[in-house]
């Protein structure tokens, strides 16, 4: 279990910590930035208000990033400009403010309404996880590694029916705006997600029991023409030169065990105090910043602790639970925001 504990730490540096959840089948679909893409068809980008996936660019992506154009994350466009919507690193010629930054844009018929990410660099190798959310009352939003982003509109509709197909690693059906990196975990739901769902399911969704999953592609079959859609509604993905990789960017370096205990958080996000329930007393609770730099260490006594967040910078915090002959117990993450 040693093992498990660096593969932990280290999963922090890689971008993405390593989580105590369903491992899948430790792929991940690659782009060369060229010609490969994903076609995951017309269908599957109807009625969506919740977008999600992890994906690490293959080069630093930046506000001096030499781009001529926008790098598609997932695009759905259409000749006629009606009812786009999609990610993408946004270019200096397309925009000096926000140059550098992911820019998720939907059409409400011919009108685009984008909102951007806080950051505007990107390094090359490091996997995040991006979420766009389309919700009825509160409108568009954004969160990066399950932190809501300022960039927000009151656009309150989802996406719309369109016969224009769904693209991951391009401008839709155009042939142009490659990108250049990983995409995997693939998520539309037909239903806002709060951001605390965002948080706690970075990484994996167990699909039976999730009844707004609208598509889920979680990209682990390692061959084969196709990435299948989990989700069961049969949206599966039509593989256009992208390759598989084994790789398990929330799961690196052994880190699949399951887990000797459930700790539950709350509430999670948290703004002054995060509750942690499920504990074994005789146990060691340690906190990591998402730099894996060791914030506090602390003796379990009971099984509920109180942790007085109050006074954290906003972010991504990381803990993990060992027993007192050093085996793991439990490892996961949580964030603070105000």
């Amino acid at each position: 279990m040693r093992k498990n504990l660096l593969a932990f730490s280290l999963s922090i540096v890689l971008g993405v910590p390593a989580m105590a959840q369903q491992p899948g089948g430790g792929y991940v679909t690659s782009y060369d930035g060229i010609d490969d893409y994903i076609d995951l068809g017309s269908s599957a980008g109807i009625g969506i208000r919740t977008i999600e996936f992890l994906f690490s660019p293959t080069n630093t992506m930046d506000n001096t990033t030499v781009i001529t154009d926008a790098v598609a994350l997932l695009y759905r466009n259409s000749a006629s400009d009606q009812d786009e919507f999609g990610f993408y690193f946004v270019p200096v010629s397309m925009s000096s403010t926000d140059a550098g930054k992911i820019a998720f844009t939907r059409y409400v018929g011919s009108t685009p309404i984008t909102i951007v990410t806080d950051a505007n660099s990107w390094t090359g190798g490091v996997w995040h996880h991006i979420a766009a959310v389309l919700d009825g009352t509160t409108g568009m939003t954004m969160y990066v590694d399950g932190i809501l982003q300022a960039s927000t509109h009151g656009s309150v509709s989802a996406t719309t029916s369109s016969n224009d197909v769904t693209v991951v690693g391009r401008w839709g059906s155009s042939s142009t705006n490659y990108f250049n990196g990983m995409v995997d975990e693939l998520r539309f739901w037909n239903a806002p997600r709060s951001a605390s769902q965002i948080a706690s399911d970075l990484c994996y969704v167990n699909p039976s029991i999730e009844t707004t999953l609208a598509g889920y592609w979680r990209m682990d079959e390692g061959s084969g023409p196709n990435t299948l859609d989990a989700s069961g509604n049969g949206y599966h993905g039509t593989i256009n030169g992208a390759t598989w990789v084994a790789l398990t960017p929330c799961l690196s370096l052994g880190m699949n065990e399951t887990p000797k205990v459930e700790v539950k958080l709350f509430p999670n996000p948290a703004k002054t105090n995060l509750q942690l329930s499920g504990l074994n007393a005789g146990s060691t609770l340690t906190i990591f910043d998402a730099t894996g730099k060791t914030l506090q260490k602390i003796s379990v006594t009971k099984p509920t602790l109180l942790l007085d967040v109050q006074a954290w910078a906003e972010g991504l915090y990381l803990y993990c639970v060992e027993t007192s002959d050093g085996r793991g117990e439990s490892a996961g993450r949580f964030c603070v925001q105000r």
